[in-house]
């Protein structure tokens, strides 16, 4: 995203290209691997509705994404994406009551400590470039 040629394509654009990638290959996958089945569904009238829903929800989702880079810039973007099992876990507790289970805490807390490990080795290395250019 920070590259030239993406910064100045619209979002919507380049989520209609990424959209198509991913339906293109996850559909070759899944039919060469025999996990693509459709006889096996039972048809329901909701499904076409289903499928509109998701797919603006994803759509949202991804455009969302490719904004936040632009303005965050490619790492900030990734290091927040980093954020997304944890607020998945949180909200399926809070609003779905799931169960939360011990290695999902463990989970959680390792996707912390590795984030905090990102964030403060990035700032000691700032303070130690700034000591080498003084």
């Amino acid at each position: 995203m920070e590259q030239k040629k993406f910064y100045d394509l619209d979002p919507m654009v380049l989520s209609l290209y990424t959209s198509i990638c991913i339906s293109i290959t996850l559909g070759i996958i899944g039919f060469f691997s025999k996990s693509l089945l459709f006889e096996s569904c039972n048809y329901d009238n909701r499904i076409p509705l289903y499928f509109i829903i998701l797919s603006f929800f994803s759509m949202i989702a991804i455009v969302s994404l490719q904004i936040g880079t632009r303005y965050l810039g490619a790492k900030l973007t990734a290091l927040f994406s980093l954020l997304e099992p944890i607020t998945s876990i949180v909200t399926g507790v809070v609003c779905l009551q799931e169960e939360l289970h011990f290695l999902k805490i463990i989970g959680c807390l390792f996707i912390l400590i590795a984030m905090l490990n990102i964030i403060f080795s990035k700032s000691k290395n700032k303070k130690k470039n700034s000591k080498m250019t003084m």
